[in-house]
């Protein structure tokens, strides 16, 4: 299969993602006033801001760069969207985009940066001149991609394996949240609170089954009524065409 072809997962992912995760907001915030307060608070000031994207992995702080960057769901997410649409795309700089500089006298521009450019990213477009030369810090997309940590081309699948990773159970602790089984008790722990979600979805589908005995009950009731009316009206119809109904023939008997 394609790298390429990872969108077609992708894409879905994300959808998953973003909708899990507003609803977990909501469904856990007590009213619509702190959702809206700590949706940008969670998302914006959170996980936007360590995946990668408004500070490159290369420049930031070891503490965050450590932990909380690998625990952010976007930074798995920008790896699967963006690592196979830019990897093999050959990137020709602007002229504005081109870095100016002059090489030491009797140098070239390509053999004054040849040693520079075994180990950084990026291509000078004028290797023989002797003066002005252009420097481009990017010369494929995989070079831009590797700032946001994305090494290998392979990293798209396995960022994307992460998403789904982290969706499934995102909505699965929705789904609780939406039934009343955590947020109802904030003083309790987290122990506890899957102990009261439990019986509280043992008390639903208890409650369920007494409706549905209810039901069953009423049913069969109803149809004793019909018959015992049908009863009476047939031996009343019997007595009055002069027939002996039948409390009269057990009379005479």
């Amino acid at each position: 299969m394609k790298f390429e072809n990872i969108n077609t997962f992708a894409y879905p992912v994300y959808e998953f993602l973003y909708t899990s995760m507003g609803q977990a907001i909501a469904a856990y915030a007590p009213n619509e006033y702190f959702a809206a307060i700590s949706n940008p608070l969670l998302i914006g000031c959170g996980l936007i801001s360590f995946c990668g994207v408004v500070v490159p992995y290369t420049a930031m702080q070891p503490f965050w760069k450590y932990w909380l960057y690998y625990l952010d769901p976007f930074n798995y997410l920008v790896g699967g969207l963006l690592g196979t649409v830019v990897w093999d795309v050959q990137v020709q700089c602007a002229p504005e985009e081109f870095t100016s500089f002059d090489p030491p006298a009797g140098q070239t521009c390509g053999g004054y940066m040849a040693d520079f450019l075994t180990s950084n990213a990026g291509y000078v477009e004028n290797a023989n001149a002797t003066s002005a030369c252009r420097y481009c810090p990017y010369e494929t997309g995989a070079d831009y991609a590797k700032t946001f940590n994305l090494n290998e081309n392979y990293y798209s699948w396995r960022d994307v394996s992460l998403s789904c990773t982290t969706t499934c159970p995102l909505s699965t602790w929705t789904r609780l949240a939406d039934s009343d089984c955590f947020y109802t008790d904030w003083d309790h722990g987290a122990l506890l609170h899957l102990v009261l979600c439990a019986r509280h979805l043992d008390d639903e589908a208890e409650e369920q089954k007494d409706k549905e005995r209810a039901v069953r009950l009423k049913t069969r009731n109803h149809k004793v009524q019909v018959l015992a009316v049908h009863t009476v009206e047939g031996n009343h119809a019997g007595t009055t065409d002069g027939r002996p109904g039948k409390a009269d023939s057990r009379g005479h008997q």
